[in-house]
Order: structure tokens, then C-alpha cells, then sequence
């Protein structure tokens, strides 16, 4: 997330019509190539026959990940054999869901440079090694569409998916050689089809001539590139969701640009839209049924900044009856200072602050938060949206909730 500082950051966050970003838009070059065209493509092989769908399917969301970096010369790591500690082993517990979906904002190698490629600003990377501690905390799911994607150069593109998937994590928004980046990627779980389709609208270091294109595209943009892919999706996919990197780093709110986007694609048919880059919490916004987490905040991140350490893991938890929403939470989270930076719990009174704050930031887009022990809930709307499960039946006298003439089970969470 934080771009080169001097160095060729390359936006495409905005355009000259977008007001808001244009005002707090550091200097940056123009990439020299146009975005890529905007082409629907749902990729793989043909889908295994269909299981049955399990009752209910839960997903955990967090922001951004960096396995390691580049720091006064040297390399350090933040995940695996060579980390200070177990990256995720302070929260285990809120990463057990059946799909753990992160951005990956370091690249990965097989043997990771010494030195950095690049001489300037926050430079990421991690080795092969970072990824077995990203898989042992539970991570399945990971977009790699990021202004750090070409922090280890072409190499970095094309080894990153390639090491995820042989630990069992499926890459999202990988850079490709031929046709559209824009392409929706299934993900089969415990019967349920979940497509994914993530995008950048920033990136550092320009990619070289001859390698692959990551799907980078202008915010106001966005709609127009992925609302199609979104759409297509429905027929084949339980449920769709959107992975972004976008909008303006230690800003608490999203711009007008990017809350149009995000409602564009939950009326698109979208059920999630996960956001990430700006370092700090944004709100969660329930809009017509679906769920916009703007930005997640860090998740294993060298947090420099004191605002830098706060964070939240979003649950989201969907009934085949349906399928549909059936409850999310949101769990505040505090990362360790250096060497690890490691997410966990927060003290009693950071809790509170955090509680309070992500509380706040939901009301600003009108939505409300309750608290449910040390997490929020969020609160069931007078009125079900489509995509959202109806309140339980109530008995007309009593106003009591009916029991379900056979309860579902409590959870499905730990299988994978």
C-alpha cells in the first residue's frame, strides 16, 4: 500500500472528473498503456459436478498482508520458519471459517532477492517459506492485485500464484499473458460455488515490457470493466464477491467515486464487495442486501504508524436457504509492534476505542452495529433486502421466535 516515495507510482484511482480524488491525489506518472479492455470472462475448466450445498457456508475477511519486506538493507519476515513468532496464532480463532480471504500485498519467490529490485519508498517480498506461515494460519483465499504486485518485478508476477496454489491458496486478480486480467475465478467449498474477481487501481512500479498485465483500472472505471464479469457470474456461482485495492491511504471514509462503484456492483449482483489500501478502518456498509467492507485496514503489516495497527476481522456467515446472509460480524483486532507485527486481540481499553469507532464508521453509511461480546453484529434490517435471510418466525402472541422444525447445525467452520 504505501507507494514508492519519489519512485514512478502508477494511479489509476480517479480520472480528471473525480473532484475528491484529484485533491488528495499525490504526484504520480500516467501509465503509458491504456487499461486493458474490459472483456467477461468466467476461466478454469468446465465445474465438477455439483455437490450438495452444506447448510451454511462461513467466510472471514481481512485486510492486508505483507509476509515481508525490505528494511535498512536487509530482508525480514513476517510469516514462517523465519518470523519472530506464528504470525496468525493470536487470532486462530477468528480465521476458522471454511474460505479466509486476505490481500497478499507482498510478492512471493521460490528464494527471495537479498536486495530489493527497486531502490525507493516501501518495498515488499517474501520467500517461499512466508507462504507455509500463511497457509498454517488458515488462509485459502488471497488477491493478488495490489500496488505492491510488481515489487519483485515479472519474477514476482509470475511465481506468486504459482506458490500460493501448491499450498492450497487460490490467487485472485493474478497478472496475465493473454487476454483480460478482469476474470472471475471459482472456488468450490463444502458444496457451495464462490466466485471471486479482485482489481487495483494503484500501482508502484510500472510492469516490464514483455511480462504479464494485472487488472488495473481507474476508479471511475470500475463499474464499467466489472459490472459485466458480475453479472455473467450469477448462472455458475452460489455467491460472487469483489476484491478491491482502491481508494486514498489514512483516509477514514471512502469518496463519492468509490461508494457509487461499490453500489453499481452489489446492483450487479455482487453479495460482497472487501476493500483494501488505506492503511486504516473504514466503514461496512449495508446496501440492498449486500455488504461493502471499504477497507479492512492492515492485517500483518511492519505498522509504522500508530493508526496503522488497528484492524478487524469481518465474518460473514450465508444459509443455503437461498442462498442468503444469515448473520456478519466484525471483530476488532490490534497488531503488535516491531519485529513482528503480529494481529491479536486488543487490551480492554483499545476494544472499547475500536469498538466505538467501527460503530461510528458504520453510521455514516447507515449502518448499525451492535454489540455482541467482544465483536459487533450487525443489525437485522425492519425489512429483508434480497440476499439477506428473513427473521426467524414469530409467534403471534408471545412475539417469541419459532424453533426451526430441524435446527442447523451451530457451524461449519474448521472444515476446509
Amino acid at each position: 500500500m504505501p507507494a514508492a516515495q519519489g519512485g514512478s507510482r502508477i494511479p489509476a484511482e480517479g480520472a480528471a472528473s473525480d473532484p475528491v480524488a484529484a485533491a488528495v491525489r499525490p504526484a504520480a506518472v500516467e501509465p503509458r498503456a491504456t487499461v486493458p479492455a474490459a472483456t467477461p470472462i468466467i476461466v478454469g475448466e468446465p465445474p465438477p459436478p455439483k455437490t450438495e450445498r452444506a447448510p451454511l457456508l462461513e467466510l472471514a475477511f481481512v485486510g492486508d498482508v505483507v509476509l515481508g519486506e525490505y528494511f535498512l538493507g536487509q530482508h525480514r519476515s513476517f510469516a514462517g520458519p523465519d518470523a519472530p513468532a506464528p504470525a496468525f496464532a493470536g487470532v486462530a480463532d477468528l480465521l476458522e471459517a471454511d474460505l479466509v480471504v486476505g490481500n497478499l500485498e507482498s510478492p512471493v519467490m521460490e528464494a527471495v532477492p537479498e536486495r530489493s529490485p527497486h531502490t525507493e519508498g516501501h518495498r515488499f517480498g517474501g520467500s517461499a517459506s512466508t507462504v507455509d506461515g500463511l497457509a498454517a494460519g488458515g488462509f485459502n483465499v488471497m488477491s493478488v492485485a495490489n500496488n505492491h504486485a510488481t515489487d519483485l518485478l515479472g519474477d514476482g508476477l509470475l511465481e506468486t500464484p504459482a506458490l500460493l496454489r501448491a499450498r492450497g491458496i487460490t490467487p485472485v486478480g493474478s497478472a496475465v499473458s493473454e487476454g483480460s486480467p478482469f476474470r472471475m475465478q471459482t472456488v468450490e467449498q463444502q458444496g457451495w460455488r464462490v466466485g471471486f474477481v479482485a482489481a487495483t487501481t494503484w500501482l508502484n512500479h510500472r510492469v516490464g515490457e514483455g511480462d504479464p498485465k494485472l487488472p488495473l483500472v481507474r476508479v471511475n472505471q470500475l463499474a464499467r470493466v466489472l459490472t459485466p464479469i458480475v453479472q455473467e457470474a450469477q448462472a455458475g456461482h452460489d455467491l460472487v464477491i469483489v476484491l478491491l485495492h482502491w481508494g486514498q491511504e489514512m483516509r477514514e471514509r471512502p469518496n463519492v467515486i468509490q461508494i457509487h462503484a461499490a453500489h453499481a456492483l452489489i446492483d450487479a449482483g455482487a453479495d460482497l464487495v472487501i476493500g483494501h489500501h488505506p492503511h486504516v478502518l473504514q466503514g461496512v456498509e449495508r446496501y440492498h442486501g449486500g455488504l461493502i467492507a471499504y477497507s479492512l485496514g492492515n492485517f500483518l503489516f511492519p505498522a509504522w504508524n500508530e493508526a496503522y495497527r488497528d484492524s478487524a476481522v469481518l465474518r460473514v456467515q450465508f444459509s443455503e436457504a437461498g442462498p442468503c446472509r444469515q448473520a456478519a460480524t466484525l471483530t476488532p483486532v490490534r497488531l503488535d509492534r516491531s519485529p513482528g507485527y503480529a494481529p491479536r486481540a486488543p487490551d480492554v481499553r483499545h476494544q472499547g476505542v475500536l469498538t466505538k469507532q467501527l460503530r461510528s464508521l458504520g453510521r455514516g453509511l447507515q449502518t448499525r452495529w451492535e454489540t455482541d461480546g467482544d465483536s459487533l453484529r450487525l443489525q437485522r434490517a425492519s425489512k429483508a433486502h434480497a440476499g439477506e435471510c428473513p427473521p426467524p418466525a414469530r409467534h403471534a402472541k408471545s412475539g417469541a421466535a419459532l424453533e426451526p422444525k430441524t435446527a442447523p447445525p451451530e457451524s461449519v467452520t474448521g472444515l476446509r
